[in-house]
């Protein structure tokens, strides 16, 4: 009898957790104040073209990066990686989900991550989690 060993895949990327957001501004978090977190690294989600062109100009007006939209990945890097270097972070890659444009930053502070959550370009802030590996088991 062969043993073949499985393994319980994982999701990588943008995964919600059942924890309720924390009202920081516009934009939902998820899990910041999860024991399982990553301390200062986030999944930072930019809303859409149509979402943003649903949008009246008052409530896209910001003065963080004002020019640039995520209207295509290449803007899309240039307004992730300009909004955490004006909170102190890093831009370390991005994901794409969708037509969801995801960034992946490092360096968030709690008051950092308030500040990318009032940004009228933000769609959600994921903290990001721990995973335990789960045990193998022979079959």
């Amino acid at each position: 009898m062969s043993m073949i060993l499985h393994r319980r895949s994982l999701l990588i990327g943008m995964t919600l957790t059942v924890l309720p957001a924390l009202a920081f501004g516009s934009a939902p978090v998820y899990g910041i104040k999860s024991p399982n977190r990553f301390p200062s690294l986030y999944y930072v989600s930019f809303k859409t073209s149509q979402e943003l062109a649903a949008m009246s100009p008052e409530q896209s007006a910001t003065s963080i990066c004002p020019g640039l939209r995520p209207t295509d990945p290449k803007q899309a890097q240039k307004l992730a990686t300009c909004l955490a270097d004006n909170v102190g972070a890093i831009n370390i890659g991005m994901l794409y989900l969708g037509k969801r444009e995801i960034a992946v930053v490092k360096g968030l502070s709690d008051s950092s991550v308030s500040i990318l959550a009032n940004d009228p370009r933000v769609n959600s802030i994921q903290a990001s989690m721990k995973v335990k590996k789960a045990a193998s088991s022979p079959e």
